[in-house]
């Protein structure tokens, strides 16, 4: 019977270890992951109305992020672009990078964008690369591509690399953002792309790129949420 009691005492006290450890993680998850009360992001606070693309980045502009996971300031230069100032035409190899923000970057220094990256990665004494930032919060793939034909062309890019996110193609097909904020909207006709819902009204209301964050209490162990 020895044996068997003992078996029993460690596998008790291996489960009171693991019961008093997850009690620990639960309190620590709970302390950390407290609400913060904060609503959208000052997205809006660089955004204006653009009639053809729905918004834009507004030029010389400065905005600061300061999030629990990071703290950025962003600078938008003349032209509408995060970034060193920049001249549409180019002596060197340029590269055009579009997207939403992923591309854009907000959330790390201006060094740390992928742009940067792959400018510094590229980059020789004999080949400067120049890699421009033409990313912009909430934009799909439809905005991308008017902002091209608009503006990013402009800068005779030799290479244009499309940043790309499943979210696009549900605002491909729809004439407003999350939210509500009024966006242009492609369609096919006759064999060409045409653009409706343009030009894109005013928003009822001034927007915030995203919508205000609804703040989550977990219900239960807010270390299984």
């Amino acid at each position: 019977m020895g044996r068997p009691r003992e078996i029993a005492l460690r596998v008790l006290l291996a489960l009171s270890s693991v019961g008093l450890t997850l009690v620990f993680l639960e309190v620590l998850v709970r302390l950390v992951e407290r609400p913060s009360g904060k609503g959208a992001l000052p997205l809006n606070q660089y955004m204006e109305h653009d009639p053809v693309l729905g918004w834009r980045k507004t030029p010389n502009t400065r905005v600061s992020f300061a999030e629990p996971e990071y703290r950025v300031e962003e600078s938008i230069k003349s032209q509408g672009l995060r970034g060193p100032e920049q001249a549409y035409e180019s002596k060197g190899f340029r590269i055009l990078a579009l997207g939403d923000s992923f591309a854009e970057g907000y959330t790390v220094p201006l060094g740390e964008t992928v742009e940067a990256v792959i400018e510094r990665g590229l980059s020789t004494p004999s080949c400067p690369i120049e890699v421009l930032n033409g990313g912009t919060a909430g934009y799909s793939t439809d905005q991308e591509y008017l902002f091209y034909k608009i503006e990013g062309r402009r800068y005779r890019p030799a290479v244009v690399v499309l940043f790309f996110y499943f979210n696009d193609v549900i605002y491909n097909l729809q004439p407003r953002y999350s939210g509500g904020v009024p966006k242009p909207l492609l369609a096919m006709e006759e064999g060409s792309l045409v653009v409706t819902n343009s030009p894109v009204p005013l928003p009822r209301h001034r927007p915030s790129f995203p919508p205000p964050r609804e703040e989550k209490t977990p219900s239960g162990s807010a270390l299984f949420y």
